[in-house]
């Protein structure tokens, strides 16, 4: 019985795991309780992990990191890299990949990866280069310069944990690091020679995309009372006028119209469900007839060059905003932002923006002031890209 009951939690948590329908520190916490709960654990066999060194050595990691990064610490290594490297992009990549391993040798490699993730953004855009280019090695450079130490990875720190608890000799701070260098300085030449010719050119801002490769987003807009657009046929209000724009389907009161929608004759209060790149949004946006959803309080605000702008934000793993909706966060409120468009792992998410409860990785089409997204850059729900 006790197998089944295991079995049964262990697929139950690998469900939620992949398909993220609860925050997964809660399903970590779920799998605790549930264990006590059916007694496959008793209750201070449940929480023991709570006091195992290995664990609270892995959450000091975490603390220095973020020490590193409100100090400045991180972000003086990024100038000092840009100063040095200039514009050149495999100076830029080698020096990249031996900071962040020679840092990831004694900081966990996770939080150095999520410290480093804006800095490299933030290099590869002032370089004008495709941040792939940069953060896929700059993940493998954590990932092998944790192999270096004891206190390198979490796998490392448990190891050593479970080795003195078994009686064997206790491994010591540098007890990996004569293979571990090994291994580091044939990762970094693999990647620097080889490995950085395969990586994809993908561009990632909002606005600095062109050519072929704009990224389209999905959002809402709804035809506002007064508007010179009731009345008239869809082909002939916005679909002629705005041909890169694509209409999916438009939802009037509580019925859902899909097609044939080019001949559907728009009504006050309609919504469309609509997708484009950012530039047609915010023409589209500009006109006097159309309002943007599911923020309503920008009624009447026109977007001009000189103080709005378009930025992208992605939800980090430890955000306070994941399990939330984008109505409930309040971000008008909350940041002076308004989120126009949601995408999630590259897939534009078919329902109502508002109601839509963000996930670890979301990325989102936020539209403010300058200043108001330049604040954004301090907060640790989310990254600015």
């Amino acid at each position: 019985m006790q197998i089944a009951i295991v079995l049964g939690i262990l697929i139950a948590s690998i469900v939620l795991f992949i398909t993220e329908w609860i925050a997964i520190d809660l399903v970590a916490l779920g799998i605790m309780i549930s264990l006590a709960l059916t007694g496959i654990l008793t209750p201070e066999e449940a929480i023991a992990g709570f006091s195992n060194p290995a664990l609270i050595t892995v959450a000091a990691m975490f603390v220095l990191s973020a020490g590193l990064l409100r100090t400045g610490a991180v972000g003086f290594i990024g100038k000092r890299i840009m100063q040095i490297a200039g514009r050149d992009e495999k100076k830029l990549l080698l020096l990249i990949l031996v900071t962040v391993t020679i840092i990831s040798a004694f900081v966990n490699n996770t939080p150095v990866m999520m410290v480093f993730l804006p800095i490299i953004l933030g290099i590869a855009y002032q370089s004008e280069i495709s941040p792939s280019k940069l953060l896929i090695p700059t993940s493998y450079a954590t990932i092998i310069g944790g192999t270096c130490t004891l206190i390198g990875t979490s796998t490392n720190i448990l190891v050593g944990f479970l080795i003195k608890k078994y009686g064997y000799p206790e491994l010591g701070m540098f007890e990996f690091s004569r293979l571990g260098i090994i291994f580091a300085g044939a990762g970094i030449l693999y990647i620097f020679f080889i490995g950085y010719r395969l990586l994809p050119e993908r561009a990632s801002v909002t606005g600095y995309i062109s050519g072929d490769h704009i990224k389209e987003y999905l959002t809402e807009i709804e035809i506002i009372y007064g508007s010179s657009l009731a009345g008239k046929k869809l082909s002939e209000a916005i679909i002629k006028q705005y041909p890169d724009i694509k209409i999916l389907q438009l939802i009037r009161g509580e019925e859902i119209i899909w097609s044939p929608l080019p001949e559907v004759v728009l009504k006050e209060g309609d919504v469309l469900l609509v997708r484009g790149s950012v530039t047609d949004i915010i023409s589209l946006y500009n006109k006097d007839d159309v309002e943007l959803l599911p923020d309503l309080t920008l009624r009447g605000v026109k977007l001009r060059e000189q103080d709005s702008t378009l930025a992208e934000l992605v939800i980090t793993p430890n955000s306070s905003l994941i399990g939330r909706t984008t109505r409930g966060v309040g971000f008008r409120n909350r940041y002076g932002v308004t989120v126009v468009a949601v995408q999630r792992h590259g897939i534009h998410i078919r329902e109502k923006i508002s109601q839509i409860r963000l996930r670890l990785g979301d990325t989102l089409l936020i539209l403010g002031d300058v200043d108001s997204i330049v604040k954004l850059r301090d907060s640790e729900d989310f990254i600015l890209l």
